[in-house]
């Protein structure tokens, strides 16, 4: 194994990077099988193991979602077919369905398809052979007490000695709401503890024991700020349990630039901020808060060109490995040599390191990170 420089892919913007890869390969690696499926129940809300070949190289295995579809995830198994002896899935709490997708062209793959119950989501994890679905509950984020009302919330209000009186109103543009028989009440500002004790006293003009009781059906002015690369940036209405798989649909979606990796950044309350990096696979079940700052980098991107499957431009990730970056680009073709260049082109000078691939697949230079300065 030779490097020119380290042994440590790194990338600077602005930034080109070709990896080329020779021809001539003896033979190509055989296909793995899944050998069975089970799930337990034996943790909180269960989880689902999938039994393979000792060898297998089990960080392959990576999660795929689609904002369109949030309970809806994938395991995609790459070289692997689907000929398991043995399935012992029964249906848990958080797993609503699955179902098997074999894929024979361009390249052998199995993808374990989980349909997921709201407010549940899955987490990914490998060991040698084994790949292990733990499903958590990712309840809605629950509001303090003290959220004040204000204009387009939704509220449903009960009289439990006139249930004749029910209703469901909207807080007007001038913070208040009109109801049957008290007429006009202020209620911008307030909580609905505040507004339930001075409806109670209203009502008790007419019953003596009201029993009023308020809830708030939707939020009316719950906003995030949305920037970048997304069709339609600013101001999103969102809910409690709104998710960012949700807040990018309603901003439009992303631009064909946008980078898959968002910073979301959360305002403290003293005045400072804190930031997360939220992957594609969390999208569906990461629950955002009023006031968040999402932010919608451009991509950065990488050029795969030579003897693979699919050359061409991929947008880099943060997770990305000389493993993954092949994998992404359907794998070595049977003519593929194992000689590598990895061109890095900067504004001032061009890097070229060249690697041979090993012929372990546990060889840690598979797990090359591909990250920037």
């Amino acid at each position: 194994m030779k490097f020119e420089r380290s042994p440590v892919i790194r990338l600077q913007t602005p930034i080109l990077i070709l990896l080329f890869v020779l021809p001539f390969s003896s033979s190509g690696a055989r296909n793995a099988q899944i050998q069975y499926l089970e799930t337990r129940t034996n943790e909180p809300f269960g989880y689902l193991i999938v039994h393979l070949e000792p060898t297998y190289p089990v960080d392959r295995v990576h999660l795929q979602t689609n904002p369109d579809e949030p309970h809806r995830v994938a395991i995609v198994f790459p070289g692997v077919r689907f000929s398991p002896t043995k399935v012992q899935l029964t249906r848990l709490e958080c797993l609503r369905s699955w179902n098997i997708r074999s894929i024979e062209s361009p390249t052998i793959s199995t993808e374990l398809i989980l349909n997921l119950a709201p407010d549940c989501r899955a987490r990914l994890s490998t060991t040698k052979g084994i790949v292990t679905v733990t499903f958590e509950h990712h309840p809605a984020a629950a509001l303090p007490q003290s959220y004040r009302l204000g204009p387009d919330d939704l509220l449903s209000i009960e009289i439990a000695a006139q249930p004749a009186l029910n209703t469901r109103v909207r807080v007007d543009r001038d913070g208040t709401i009109a109801l049957p028989i008290v007429g006009i009440i202020h209620v911008e500002g307030k909580t609905t503890e505040q507004l339930t004790g001075e409806l109670n006293q209203a009502f008790a003009e007419f019953y003596p024991e009201p029993g009023v009781r308020v809830t708030i059906v939707k939020y009316g002015h719950l906003r995030v700020t949305v920037e970048g690369a997304v069709h339609r940036p600013g101001e999103i209405a969102i809910q409690p349990n709104t998710t960012l798989a949700d807040v990018i649909h309603e901003a439009g979606g992303l631009l064909e630039k946008a980078a898959r990796e968002i910073e979301v950044v959360h305002p403290l309350p003293d005045g400072t901020s804190e930031t997360e990096i939220i992957l594609p696979e969390q999208w569906p079940f990461y629950v955002v808060r009023p006031g968040d700052r999402i932010r919608v980098p451009t991509a950065r991107f990488i050029y795969i060109t030579g003897e693979v499957e699919h050359p061409g431009t991929y947008a880099w990730t943060r997770e990305m490995t000389l493993r993954s970056v092949l994998d992404m680009a359907g794998g070595l073709r049977e003519t593929a040599s194992s000689q590598i260049y990895i061109i890095r082109t900067r504004e001032d000078r061009t890097e070229t390191l060249t690697l041979t691939l090993p012929e372990d697949p546990e060889d840690p230079l598979w797990n090359t990170p591909i990250e920037p300065h």
